[in-house]
């Protein structure tokens, strides 16, 4: 569950990110639906991680919301934790709550999408039995990660204004 998730967020976060989706394609509206499908469905595998690792190692619910650093394993299921909470952030902003604020303030919280996921790369990292017996688990979460590091490039660059001069090549067109 929780691989899927991270799945679903990083198309989440690729789509709702302008600069990068309009590569994939120039119809805003088709993956606005798609990224909203994506919010919708994402919640349920994001959730259903931390209940199942609740019930797994027979512990309360305190348990996925308090966050533990005595041990290495406890410091990255805290990174999740972490990444829980901001998750939870800004999807109650996006759905709940988007009509009731300014579009400033729900950009900037939806800004926390960046460390959220490496957050979630951090929590997945040195945790379970799938992570260290599955190998090709392991060489397709590096993958990923590899092209979230050049993700936070692309975009850190088109935030800071560089994106007329040295991004938009015309590989892209």
């Amino acid at each position: 569950m929780g691989y899927v998730g991270l799945v679903l967020m990083l198309w989440n976060v690729i789509l709702g990110a302008k600069p990068l989706s309009r590569l994939i394609s120039k119809d805003y509206v088709r993956l606005n639906k798609i990224h909203r499908a994506l919010r919708k469905y994402g919640i349920f595998f994001v959730l259903s991680h931390p209940l199942i690792q609740m019930y797994s190692y027979l512990e309360n619910f305190y348990w996925i919301i308090t966050p533990l650093i005595g041990n290495e394993l406890e410091l990255h299921i805290s990174f999740g934790r972490l990444a829980l909470l901001i998750y939870l952030i800004i999807w109650i902003t996006s759905v709940l709550l988007k009509s009731r604020i300014r579009y400033r303030p729900w950009l900037y919280i939806h800004y926390l999408t960046y460390p959220l996921v490496f957050l979630v790369f951090l929590h997945l990292r040195d945790i379970g039995y799938y992570w260290d017996n599955l190998p090709s688990l392991n060489i397709f979460i590096t993958i990923l990660f590899g092209l979230y590091i050049i993700f936070l490039g692309y975009m850190f660059l088109y935030l800071a204004g560089f994106s007329k001069k040295f991004i938009h090549l015309k590989i892209f067109k």
